[in-house]
């Protein structure tokens, strides 16, 4: 069974979503690459931490594995195939959503505002397949729907087997306006740069993707954001 580290437990339960607020909670981003720099991201300590993890399709598929058994399928919505590659305390080691936030912005309606964007990105029309949508006392800002009969478990949340939870997590970064944006879900979200697109999609002159340096066939690949549309190496 693979250990999980506090950090992830902690961002299972982080702050999530329910009302779009609006679109006035960020700032103008600047170029690709001040807002990996602005973040913290060291270029030459990713690409060290790349080679390093012999970050490939084989290792992925283990962690993958392991992490849905473990976790129910968070452990993949959370990103950690990224996060367990290099260290447990790297956060560039994941596809991470970015944004530039204006100074004083409440963190709560960032979850609310971009979490109903993951529920979005899923393409899920629970309430067609019976679902109630709900919400959590306990996680007010997550987006959740439960079957009839679902109960709450003595943790604040619904259990799994009856219900869908979808939130984004909101994280501090070097610079206190440049914030990253974990997804997460109590069911699998797939691959997470391929949905951290479809996030980014629904706001693309807000949020920029991060895309990590990794191994690919013994040749580390560089680290890359994408911001407004553009591709850049960083």
């Amino acid at each position: 069974m693979i250990k999980v580290s506090p950090i992830f437990a902690a961002l299972l339960l982080a702050g999530c979503v329910s009302t779009t607020q609006p679109a006035q909670t960020t700032a103008p981003a600047g170029t690709a690459s001040n807002i990996a720099e602005r973040a913290g991201y060291a270029s030459a300590q990713g690409q060290r931490n790349a080679s390093r993890a012999n970050y490939d399709s084989a290792v992925d598929a283990g962690i993958a594995a392991g992490m849905t058994r473990d976790m129910g399928g968070a452990g993949l919505a959370l990103g950690v195939l990224g996060w367990l590659a290099s260290s447990p305390d790297n956060m560039w080691a994941d596809p991470s959503l970015l944004i530039t936030a204006r100074p004083g912005t409440d963190r709560n309606a960032l979850a609310t505002r971009y979490g109903e964007m993951v529920y979005r990105a899923t393409g899920h029309q629970l309430e067609r397949s019976g679902y109630t949508r709900v919400t959590n006392p306990s996680n007010p800002t997550t987006v959740t729907f439960i079957q009839p009969g679902c109960k709450m478990t003595s943790r604040g949340h619904y259990e799994q087997n009856c219900s869908r939870t979808y939130w984004v997590s909101v994280i501090p970064t070097k610079d206190a306006n440049t914030l990253k944006l974990m997804p997460g879900s109590n069911t699998n979200l797939g691959d997470l740069e391929t949905f951290n697109r479809r996030v980014m999609a629904q706001a693309p002159n807000e949020l920029s993707l991060f895309i990590p340096a990794k191994k690919v066939s013994g040749r580390v690949q560089p680290a890359r954001v994408i911001h407004k549309g553009k591709e850049t190496a960083v």
